[in-house]
């Protein structure tokens, strides 16, 4: 099956028999127990939960995230409502090794997306959706290959954000932005 065929990183790991365990507190100690029994090489997040020291530090290789932005820009929460309701032509995707600190981590891969006239908030996250399970086989077969070429993540380029307000939410209708 070609890579344009999968529509989310769990259709992905399904089709190559990759197990999914789904946990509602990624830090359990059930979770962190199941995990050990797995050793996995690498563990992916495509989810909004924050990993802690210790879920980060048991893959052999690496825990990676999938961010609906371009980082450095638009880490922490919303990304595509923050870089619509700043201006931005595009947003993206990013693949990047995660760390402590929210969405510092070496970048493995990035994919842009344009922002067109039409696009709403909605169809903007499916985009990038859309695109989420390519740009994490490509992040995974640079591990596979051990000779990676990290994108800068540039610390000095980073903006983060967290939940717009009722008032910021207000601001992007009142520019004409669509959340549908």
């Amino acid at each position: 099956m070609p890579l344009g065929r999968f529509y989310s990183v769990e259709a992905t790991a399904r089709h190559y028999k990759v197990p999914i365990y789904k946990a509602d507190n990624v830090n359990s100690q059930a979770h962190l127990d199941y995990l050990r029994r797995l050793k996995p090489d690498v563990i992916v997040s495509a989810q909004g939960q924050i990993f802690k020291k210790e879920l980060l530090g048991l893959p052999k290789i690496a825990c990676i995230n999938r961010h609906s932005a371009l980082l450095p820009k638009y880490g922490g929460l919303w990304p595509v409502f923050w870089a619509m309701l700043k201006g931005e032509k595009e947003i993206g995707v990013t693949v990047h090794i995660m760390e402590e600190k929210i969405d510092a981590g070496k970048i493995l891969a990035q994919r842009e997306i344009p922002i067109l006239s039409s696009d709403s908030l909605y169809s903007l996250y499916r985009k990038a959706f859309g695109i989420s399970a390519q740009v994490v086989l490509e992040a995974l077969e640079k591990l596979a290959k051990k000779s990676v070429k990290f994108i800068p993540n540039d610390p000095q380029r980073a903006s983060y954000f967290s939940m717009p307000t009722v008032k910021e939410a207000s601001l992007f209708r009142k520019k004409g932005l669509k959340f549908i």
